[in-house]
């Protein structure tokens, strides 16, 4: 009978140590579990993330895109504005130099007309005094003439 109990005690143990084995395996089957679910949960997030950085770095990449395309804009805009500027320049400085000729051409102009009009006056105060001369010279002549004015004789 010892040798009998001894084997219920082995076979015992043995039923024991099977359902420990049992027992731990179900539980690192649960936990396996948990493992797995936590990774898949993970490996979601993961692609969520991925999808949402790479959305983010095209629209990062389309931000870049424009931003060069708004710069090469402001180049040309200034580029035009520049050459506007010079053409302003260029108007402006033509504007003067055509003013200053213009105005040196008047003075000369006015001033030949303001040397024509002292000669005409100095001719016309010639030709008033000679008129004058004369006219006072036929005063005098005519009065050493005898009147022949019918009044005179009244």
């Amino acid at each position: 009978m010892a040798w009998e109990l001894a084997g219920y005690a082995v076979a015992l143990l043995c039923l024991t140590a099977a359902a420990a084995i049992a027992v731990g395996a179900a539980v690192l089957r649960r936990s396996l579990k948990r493992w797995n679910a936590a990774v898949s949960r993970l490996d979601r997030e993961a692609e969520s993330a991925l999808r949402q950085w790479r959305r983010l770095g095209q629209e990062a990449a389309d931000t870049v895109v424009k931003g060069r395309e708004l710069l090469e804009g402001f180049e040309s805009f200034a580029e035009g504005g520049r050459a506007l500027g010079e053409a302003a320049r260029d108007a402006a400085r033509t504007a003067a130099d055509t003013a200053h000729l213009w105005s040196r051409r008047i003075a000369l102009h006015m001033a030949e007309s303001a040397e024509r009009q002292k000669r005409r006056v100095g001719e016309a105060l010639d030709w008033s005094e000679l008129l004058w001369t004369l006219w006072q010279h036929a005063r005098r002549r005519g009065g050493d003439a005898p009147n022949s004015s019918p009044r005179q004789g009244d």
